[in-house]
């Protein structure tokens, strides 16, 4: 874990020192070109030369906007190789953390609003961000996991919308004979954290101190899926991790972890928070005990 914060503190310190290099020397071209402009043009006006002072500041201005651009561009391609090799070599980590060593990147939000609408966690899913997106194998089931952000209608004002999550969000099919549906919450400690609303056709199982299980299937026995409970009590929910909620919908499985922004920020100021994403290792680790157990 020291090697993979080196090599991440060490990325991100050369691409803020690029980034603060290139603020500083855009505000001093900045600054030249307008005293220039106005140098020139005061000039020109003084020796009757208008016509000139005009060219002159034309140019300057086409030079600097060429220039702006220019570096606007290599800005955009520091930054995507930035982002690149902080979620390749992360993933890399995490995956290989629970044995899957070969993984494969798909394009940015693959996790696509039909996908998290099936998953029937949350009612009226609008609008969906998602990236670092990745498809592996584990247990014989094929997994997408990746970065996730949604909205939802607000409740309170259907013109508008909230952000009703952000975190890891993991799906894929149980091999397994479900029926019906099962929604499985691990209450949250922080306030405004949103739970599951897609209730309809469920009836609650079990409310205690740390879960909320809801379901449609008229045979769903707690004891027969204890493991699975065990599993989700023994994740620490904390500053970083929210909440969780594993649900089944048929035979696709959705498990969405709401993560802090410490951990869903790509570190630019503040020191890579190798903590953070040692406890995401962790619970990625009993994460693949639900998914051995589905």
């Amino acid at each position: 874990m020291e090697e993979l914060k080196e090599k991440l503190e060490k990325r991100r310190l050369d691409f803020l020192a690029y980034f603060k290099k290139a603020r500083i020397i855009n505000f001093v071209l900045l600054f030249v070109s307008v005293i220039a402009f106005i140098g020139i043009f005061v000039l020109c006006h003084k020796m009757e030369q208008d016509t000139i002072g005009f060219i002159a500041c034309i140019v300057i201005v086409i030079a600097l906007f060429a220039y702006v651009n220019i570096v606007k561009k290599k800005i955009n391609r520091y930054t995507f190789n930035y982002i690149k090799n902080y979620y390749e070599d992360t993933t890399k980590v995490m995956l290989k953390s629970i044995g899957v060593e070969t993984f494969e990147s798909l394009p940015e939000d693959s996790l696509t609003i039909e996908k998290i609408s099936n998953a029937r966690i949350m009612k009226d899913v609008c609008f969906t961000r998602s990236r670092n997106i990745v498809h592996f194998i584990l247990d014989d089931k094929e997994i997408e996991m990746g970065d996730l952000l949604f909205k939802t209608t607000n409740p309170e004002d259907v013109k508008k919308t909230i952000i009703a999550f952000c975190g890891k969000f993991i799906q894929f099919k149980s091999k397994k004979n479900l029926h019906g549906r099962t929604l499985i919450y691990r209450k949250a400690k922080q306030e405004n954290c949103f739970g599951p609303s897609d209730l309809d056709g469920l009836d609650k199982i079990l409310d205690n101190e740390k879960l909320l299980v809801y379901s449609s299937d008229k045979d769903f026995e707690l004891e027969k899926e204890k493991n699975i409970f065990d599993i989700i009590n023994n994740i620490e929910i904390n500053e970083d991790l929210y909440d969780l909620t594993v649900a089944a919908n048929g035979d696709v499985i959705s498990i969405a972890l709401s993560y802090s922004d410490k951990l869903m920020a790509i570190p630019l100021y503040e020191e890579t928070p190798i903590n953070s994403f040692l406890k995401a290792q962790n619970d990625l680790a009993q994460i693949k005990n639900i998914i051995q157990e589905l």
